[in-house]
């Protein structure tokens, strides 16, 4: 997992990689089933 900072002032942190990209797609598949 990569994390940096992005935007002129650099407020806003970012987060790349594959558990964030696994965490993404759980979220997807589950947003129809109304669960969290």
């Amino acid at each position: 997992m990569i994390a940096g900072e992005v935007g002129d002032s650099k407020r806003e942190i970012v987060f790349h990689g594959g558990p964030m990209n696994a965490a993404s797609r759980i979220e997807q598949l589950t947003r129809p089933l109304d669960r969290r």
